[in-house]
């Protein structure tokens, strides 16, 4: 609606799929859904105005078990040094493909597992101050639930000892 075009990539099949559904209403050539890695992507050194993502959070959901495709290049399945490694190649095609004075969104969220917690919403920051990004905003949406959808407080609380995570960071960026 903006006379953008949209590209996006994804190397599960089903939101492929989805994302293509999704964009069918509009007009062919302007969208591209690719089936693959954005650890490196077919596009031009600066031939983007704008990028927004939404990448896997580390050891919440594997997604090569939910959408039934084992998937090598899958972030969500490996150990944490690994995933950011991967990250990292990913972050570094965005800025790559971005025109100089454009923006980059990423919507992340931390995590807590087996007593350890990481912050993907740091190491996004660090990793983007790598590849020369400049940190623009930090915004917290509320999702109002957990991922698991349970807000017993108390449990989170006095078994777990952390409050539950009901938020995601909005990280804005300007390269």
């Amino acid at each position: 609606s903006l006379g953008r075009k949209y590209y996006g990539y994804d190397i599960h099949t089903f939101p492929v799929e989805m994302t293509k559904s999704a964009c069918a209403g509009f007009v062919a050539n302007d969208y591209e859904v690719n089936l693959g890695s954005s650890e490196k992507v077919k596009y031009e050194n600066e031939s983007m105005d704008f990028s927004i993502t939404c990448p896997p959070y580390y050891d919440v959901e594997d997604y090569s078990k939910v959408y039934q495709e084992n998937k090598a290049e899958d972030l969500s399945g490996k150990n944490y040094n690994d995933f950011l490694w991967s990250y990292q190649k990913c972050l570094g095609e965005v800025y790559r493909v971005l025109k100089k004075g454009s923006y980059f969104v990423c919507v992340v969220g931390d995590s807590h597992r087996g007593g350890t917690y990481r912050s993907l919403m740091l190491d996004t920051i660090k990793i983007c101050k790598i590849h020369n990004f400049q940190l623009h905003a930090i915004d917290i949406y509320n999702r109002g639930s957990n991922i698991g959808g349970d807000l017993n407080f108390k449990m989170f609380v006095e078994k777990l000892k952390y409050f539950p995570t009901i938020h995601e960071f909005i990280l804005v960026f300007k390269k």
